[in-house]
């Protein structure tokens, strides 16, 4: 009679011991969700080249007729005070370049003076994307223990799956032994 409580205990404890690693492995069980793509706004870049940095490439002289606009200017008078206007008038010039919700927001400023270009600065706001996977646990194990007011003690454990528990539960008075199986829900 003794030898068969200390088997039925023994296995009892390996079994418990089981479904412990059981729970343990299952519980490593991950799957993937789908993943979440975010662009995040990133810091301004503002640089400002000096205007010593800027040589013409190529100047082109007008000849005896100018083209504006496809209209046709003959050049015979050359008004000297409006030229020197316009020569010394200085032109701020700001062109947005692109603005994209997944590049970013780029904007060119440059001034003009004296016939050349006088400032150019750039500000570049990037986007950048961000794919953040979140891994949702398809089982987690747990383990439990109870003790009630009728001297019934118990140690068992299970798993949830989708906030539904499995539970498999010992339980003993000391002088009766038996086993439990439980149905859980997680809020």
């Amino acid at each position: 009679m003794a030898t068969n409580k200390k088997i039925e205990n023994t296995l009892a404890i390996l079994a418990l011991i089981c479904l412990f690693l059981f729970g343990f492995i299952i519980g490593k069980q991950t799957t993937s969700s789908k993943p979440v793509i975010e662009y995040v706004k990133g810091e301004t870049i503002t640089r400002l080249i000096p205007y010593t940095e800027f040589i013409p490439v190529k100047v082109y002289e007008p000849g005896e007729t100018i083209y504006i606009d496809s209209i046709e200017y003959l050049i015979n008078e050359i008004d000297t005070i409006a030229l020197i206007a316009e020569y010394v008038k200085t032109k701020h010039y700001e062109q947005v370049l692109f603005d994209v919700d997944t590049l970013g927001k780029m904007q060119v400023n440059l001034s003009i003076a004296y016939n050349s270009l006088r400032s150019l600065d750039y500000e570049f706001t990037p986007i950048v994307k961000q794919i953040t996977t979140i891994k949702h646990q398809t089982y987690t194990p747990f383990l439990s223990s109870s003790a009630n007011s009728f001297g019934t003690v118990g140690v068992g454990g299970g798993i949830y799956r989708n906030n539904i528990g499995y539970e498999a539960k010992y339980i003993t008075n000391f002088s009766k032994q038996g086993v439990e199986v439980g149905l859980n829900y997680k809020f």
